[in-house]
């Protein structure tokens, strides 16, 4: 079950902690941009650290430091998705029942019957990942592209690319479900 620590383990861990803790939150911060969410993070990261602590190696700082960066980075990464998606439904319901749906450059706002908003929301949740992560941060959540490219840790191109597949994919689903750009077929809601 838990693995127990030697006195020898629980003081590298204060060491490692001591050392490094304020080059991890810093990290985290940089993903999470909220000190107490990096804090979280640095201290879920320590909790995974301390499962393989024996292959640390606190001789060679330069990449121990590299080795506790990247475990920071990917649980702030994982701390930001799942706040992400947790209110992912609630956001993109918000974002639609404004009127406004920024999917397509040839189409800057329509309008949308109250009825459409859940289907959207479902195609949207129901992409791949790869491309609803992009379509939520910079149409849903309206990041910049850095912070986007910054989150996902790919590229300008990378980016750009998810996102324009995304929007054909999520139109080509919204056809499917008898939606013709975010309206119903055969009903034109003008307000």
């Amino acid at each position: 079950m838990y693995k127990q620590y030697s006195s020898e383990d629980a003081q590298k861990l204060s060491r490692l902690y001591d050392k490094y803790r304020y080059i991890m939150q810093r990290e985290a911060y940089n993903i999470l941009y909220d000190t107490g969410e990096a804090e979280d993070a640095v201290q879920q990261a320590f909790f995974k650290i301390s499962k393989c602590l024996d292959r640390i190696q606190e001789d060679n700082p330069a990449m121990t430091c590299n080795f506790l960066k990247v475990v920071t980075r990917n649980v702030a990464k994982d701390i930001y998705k799942k706040k992400l998606y947790l209110n992912a439904e609630e956001d993109a319901a918000e974002f639609i029942d404004d009127s406004k749906v920024h999917i397509t450059r040839g189409v800057s706002s329509m309008v949308i019957s109250k009825d459409s908003t859940e289907r959207i929301v479902k195609a949207i949740l129901g992409l791949p990942d790869i491309y609803r992560d992009v379509l939520l941060l910079e149409k849903v959540y309206g990041y910049s592209r850095e912070r986007t490219m910054k989150i996902l840790n790919a590229n300008y191109e990378t980016v750009k690319k998810r996102l324009t597949r995304a929007k054909a994919k999520l139109l080509e689903v919204l056809r499917e479900e008898g939606l013709d750009d975010g309206r119903e077929n055969g009903r034109r809601d003008s307000k």
